[in-house]
């Protein structure tokens, strides 16, 4: 077996292989970092209110990785977290956005209050590309819900969902691949059509 080389003659390893970026479909943006009001027990990135693991995105990160994104003709951006309404330019940043593509925020609704719900609204109809609003529920029993996401989670949920109802956006809650349960990510169908019908009949 021959000796190891000695230190000062290691050959260094060649560069690696790089292929040119040429083209991006869609952009996620976790702009609060793990940052989040809630702390979902199968959170999949452990978001929660403590101090975060993966810190929040300044603006001008963000704005610079949205330009860039465009530049290279992406077709829908997501804003997600831990929880995007708790970043201090959430409205700035998704203004930016919708000038460059389709844009959809992940949220958990709670901070959504009648002033966000406007301002939202107000941001959708001067927009040049399409707002969607995606409130997370993971069962239409309330109990079953607040067991996963905490107590009253469920109900300041269906409040963003009216909220954002009244003023003509309709939340989005797509349901999971048939037979298969997935927590954190969508709603059950019972949810989903409840949104499709732009009304929540649940009492909160």
């Amino acid at each position: 077996m021959d000796a190891p080389a000695p230190a000062g003659r290691l050959t260094p390893a060649p560069p690696a292989a790089t292929v040119a970026f040429r083209h991006l479909a869609a952009l996620w943006v976790q702009i609060t970092g793990t940052l989040c009001n809630l702390q979902c027990v199968h959170c999949i990135n452990a978001s929660g209110p403590r101090e975060p693991w993966l810190p929040p995105l300044p603006a001008d990160t963000a704005r610079r990785h949205i330009a860039e994104a465009a530049a290279l003709g992406v077709k829908e951006i997501y804003l997600t977290g831990g929880e995007p309404f708790l970043h201090p330019e959430i409205m700035p940043l998704l203004a930016f956005a919708l000038e460059r593509a389709p844009t959809t925020v992940l949220t958990n609704g709670t901070l959504i209050t009648d002033a966000v719900a406007a301002a939202l609204a107000a941001l959708a109809a001067r927009a040049r590309y399409s707002l969607e609003i995606r409130v997370s529920l993971d069962d239409p029993d309330r109990a079953r819900n607040d067991a996963l996401r905490g107590p009253r989670a469920f109900d300041r949920a269906l409040r963003a969902i009216r909220r954002l109802d009244a003023r003509g956006l309709l939340p989005s809650s797509p349901p999971p691949t048939p037979g298969r349960r997935r927590p954190g990510r969508t709603a059950t169908p019972a949810c989903a059509r409840c949104c499709s019908r732009r009304a929540c009949t649940s009492r909160a």
